[in-house]
């Protein structure tokens, strides 16, 4: 699995709120049978709260919030075989670090 790639939330209960999941962990860790995601969310559907306190990406054209404090493992069973679709990430933020 590749670092920092994108895939649709296959939850049945969390995929309205959390469409897309983040993986972002090391590829030197490929071999593990789980991986790290955090859950993405559309800044429409987040909280004020959340655009304010959360990173804010772009991903085929529409803002989502990383919901970092929701990161969990999760078994790369669950994911698909192919990500939807691949960002560079780790090169884009819509909002700096302010404090």
């Amino acid at each position: 699995m590749a670092q920092l790639i994108t895939y649709k939330n296959p939850n049945s209960r969390t995929k309205k709120l959390y469409p897309l999941l983040l993986d972002i962990q090391s590829n030197l860790l490929d071999e593990l049978r789980t991986t790290i995601v955090i859950p993405l969310s559309l800044s429409s559907i987040s909280g004020s709260s959340a655009t304010k306190l959360c990173l804010q990406i772009d991903i085929e054209g529409k803002p989502y919030i990383v919901m970092i404090q929701q990161s969990a493992g999760t078994d790369k069973f669950h994911l698909e075989k192919k990500p939807t679709m691949y960002q560079p990430i780790a090169q884009q933020s819509s909002q700096p670090w302010t404090s």
